[in-house]
C-alpha cells in the first residue's frame, strides 16, 4: 500500500515536477488512454487506475517496483491481469515521458518491447538448430 498524503503535499509534488509529467498528469490524452485501457481489460474502477497512474507520474508509486502490487490489490484482481494493464500503462502514458520519470525515480524504465522480446528469447528451449546448414568441421 502506498503512503497516504495530503492534498497539500500531492500539490508540493505536483508543482516540483518537470512540465512534461504535469502536462502528462492533466492531458485529456491520458485520461482516455486510461478509460481504454480498462474497457479492454474489464475494470470498471477507471477512477482507480487514474489515481495509480498519477501517482506514478507524481513520484509516489515506482513504475518498477510497485505498480503491479498496487494495481492487483486495489482491483483485486490477479497478478496476470494486473501485469498485463501495467504493460499497457507503461507502453501508452509513461513510455512517452520514460526520460523524465527515469530522472524522476533514478531508475530505468523497462521497455515494453524489449520485455516482450526478452519473454519471447526465454520461451526457446536452447539454441535452435538449423537442419540447413552442413556442420562445419
Amino acid at each position: 500500500m502506498v503512503e497516504e498524503y495530503t492534498q497539500e503535499e500531492y500539490w508540493k509534488l505536483f508543482n516540483n515536477l518537470p512540465e512534461e509529467l504535469k502536462d502528462t498528469i492533466v492531458s485529456p490524452h491520458t485520461a482516455e488512454t486510461i478509460r481504454d485501457i480498462c474497457d479492454k481489460n474489464d475494470i470498471d474502477e477507471v477512477r482507480t487506475v487514474a489515481e495509480i497512474v498519477g501517482e506514478v507520474l507524481l513520484g509516489v508509486l515506482s513504475p518498477e517496483d510497485e505498480l503491479v502490487s498496487e494495481l492487483e490489490e486495489e482491483l483485486e484482481t490477479t497478478s496476470e491481469k494486473a501485469k498485463k494493464v501495467k504493460k499497457e500503462i507503461v507502453m501508452f502514458i509513461l513510455h512517452p515521458v520514460k526520460e523524465s520519470l527515469e530522472a524522476l525515480y533514478e531508475i530505468k524504465i523497462k521497455s515494453p518491447s524489449l520485455e516482450n522480446r526478452k519473454n519471447r528469447a526465454e520461451s526457446k528451449s536452447g539454441p535452435s538448430k538449423d537442419d540447413y546448414r552442413e556442420p562445419i568441421e
